[in-house]
């Protein structure tokens, strides 16, 4: 019994391994960046870096609601989300002052250097949230106690085994079924993106506009963006207070 429970626990990708995996990949990414020989590669090695390290961005909702009941998740959404609305706030203030300095790729030096201080942090720290996991560890260490003891174990299902081609299937064609299949969250896709693409686009227009318009050397440019990310910081505050009480109010 202990051998098979083993094999169900090593079949589920516990959320922890999948952030230390993102984690991991995007620092090789990221660091093989400072050697881009050209602007292609540097593409390339960006779109991978991106691709893998999005992890957090994907699962960090799903980490939030397992950490915090539901009249709770408004405030620590909003301090989650704080995230990747300062990313483009910081980014731009940082990499302006470190490519009108030292130059470009100290940029991916700084990001290498950042994202290898939180691996090493995070590694012994980080432990696992998703709750079946945590229940099939805790049976499996309460069963090999027993038999320690010479206590008799009752056989117990913890699910069918489940091969990682099968939970990357499941997981990659999940979001696609629920957007094509649910009225409520294709609406509700449409709209981020639509917020997103305007968010973004006006993120990429402020270089030309107070580069070429204004003037405004490469290293101050990213101060123009210092006014959105107080407004962020407002409106995060904002709306996480008043998600809250209508949160505490519901439940």
């Amino acid at each position: 019994m202990g051998a098979s429970v083993v094999t169900c626990l090593r079949s589920s990708l516990t959320r922890h391994q999948v952030l230390h995996f993102s984690t991991v990949t995007f620092l090789i990414w990221n660091t093989v960046g400072i050697w881009a020989p050209n602007i292609g590669a540097m593409l390339v090695f960006r779109l991978l870096g991106g691709l893998f390290g999005s992890a957090a961005v994907a699962i960090g909702g799903g980490v939030i609601s397992d950490l915090f009941r539901p009249h709770e998740r408004a405030g620590a959404m909003g301090m989650y989300s704080l995230g990747p609305l300062l990313g483009p706030i910081i980014g731009p203030v940082a990499g302006g002052f470190i490519a009108g300095g030292p130059g470009y790729k100290y940029i991916f030096v700084t990001v290498s250097a950042l994202t290898a201080v939180a691996l090493v942090v995070g590694l012994p720290t980080l432990q696992e949230t998703y709750a079946p996991v945590i229940i099939k560890k805790r049976t499996l260490r309460r069963m090999k106690e027993a038999e320690a003891r010479g206590e008799p174990v009752d056989p117990l299902d913890l699910g069918e085994q489940t091969s990682l081609g099968q939970l990357l299937w499941i997981n990659l064609t999940r979001p696609v079924t629920m957007l094509f299949r649910s009225f409520i969250i294709a609406m509700f896709s449409i709209y981020i993106s639509l917020v997103y693409g305007i968010l973004y686009l006006c993120l990429t227009s402020f270089p030309l506009v107070f580069e070429s318009t204004y003037h405004w050397s490469t290293s101050i440019i990213g101060l123009a963006y210092l006014g959105l990310g107080v407004g962020f910081l407002f409106m995060g505050a904002v709306g996480s207070g008043i998600t809250n009480k209508v949160s505490d109010a519901t439940y």
